[in-house]
């Protein structure tokens, strides 16, 4: 319990009694790795908070190609946003890498409750900022600095990525191939840098 209200607090500073408010309607689910718990094509009814484990979100081409849109180290939110809010079909997939545990939360639910509940709505306005501002840095990333760039914050940001998940999974978050990976890791030894 106390990892996930301080993990909600960071968002906004939500009362004991709004947290058990929020578990009232969220359930507790453990996630095997390689387990989708959404499917592209699905549409989403749930929001998730990942309390454990590590998530990917990615998107599979039509010629089976996969790219990794996100990943998620618990504590941490997941879903896709846009379709549960559209309530369109998701583009993405949520695959637990690692064994995991999730919250999920009837997002209607979630909703109705934050029309009663003040605290609510405004930490689900809050973390709708922080997921733009989120987004748009990731966007600025891609449009501004390199591969090898992006690595090395990525390992800045999640320090043992690299004990977490696969290196071809690394690579698919960074947009680029295994091979390219390995050539930016090689270079970076050379001048020790990792």
């Amino acid at each position: 319990m106390n990892q996930i209200i301080q993990f909600l607090r960071t968002f906004y500073s939500i009362s004991d009694q709004t947290y058990l408010d929020l578990l009232s309607i969220s359930k507790l689910r453990r996630v095997k790795a390689g387990e989708c718990y959404v499917n592209s094509g699905e549409i989403p009814v749930h929001m998730f908070t990942l309390v454990t484990g590590v998530v990917r979100a990615y998107v599979r081409t039509e010629n089976g190609k996969e790219y990794n849109k996100k990943i998620y180290i618990g504590p941490s939110i997941t879903g896709s946003l846009a379709a549960i809010i559209k309530n369109e079909p998701s583009i993405y997939s949520l695959e637990a890498l690692t064994d995991c545990e999730v919250y999920t939360t009837n997002y209607k639910e979630y909703l109705e409750l934050g029309e009663k509940n003040p605290e609510i709505k405004e930490l689900y306005i809050k973390m709708l900022e922080i997921f733009f501002m989120e987004y748009e840095r990731r966007q600025l990333d891609f449009l501004t600095m390199s591969a090898t760039d992006r690595y090395l914050k990525l390992k800045d940001e999640v320090f043992n990525i690299e004990d977490l998940i696969p290196q071809y999974q690394i690579a698919a978050y960074l947009s680029i191939t295994p091979v390219q990976l390995s050539r930016i890791r090689k270079k970076l030894k050379e001048i020790n840098m990792l």
